[in-house]
């Protein structure tokens, strides 16, 4: 079962038209992949049922809302979950809090991404914010 669904140039050709375009819907995108794409139905199934797990996962909560399970990496590389309210290993605690850190991290990184765009079209600022 392999796991390239996709040719590296459609790929590429694809990444190239979304920055051209500069918005583009996923309907749109989906169309572009559509006579690229490769099915591989193990492989689909493989994937969801793995979505799924995941997406069980991120709703497991605290009373206030807050995710309480997370994903990590074992020491033999196996992708493992983690029940925060319940793990005494402060290994894997740690390994959590670096992962968090990271996405915090990028996510701020791409905050300031779209405002310094933002600030790069004049005229256009203070009509968005009259609307908000």
């Amino acid at each position: 079962m392999g796991t390239q669904t996709l040719d590296k140039k459609a790929k590429e050709m694809i990444i190239s038209q979304v920055k051209e375009s500069g918005v583009i819907t996923r309907d749109k995108i989906v169309e572009l992949i559509r006579p690229h794409y490769m099915f591989d139905k193990d492989l689909a199934l493989e994937r969801e049922l793995k979505r799924k797990a995941n997406s069980i996962i991120s709703q497991i909560k605290d009373d206030d809302g807050t995710r309480d399970c997370f994903n990590y990496k074992n020491p033999d590389g196996e992708s493992t979950y983690a029940y925060v309210g319940t793990t005494k290993d402060v290994r894997v605690l740690n390994q959590i809090e670096e992962q968090l850190k990271k996405k915090y991290i990028g996510l701020n990184e791409s905050i300031n991404k779209v405002r310094k765009r933002r600030s790069q079209l004049p005229g256009q600022i203070s009509l968005f914010e009259k609307e908000a």
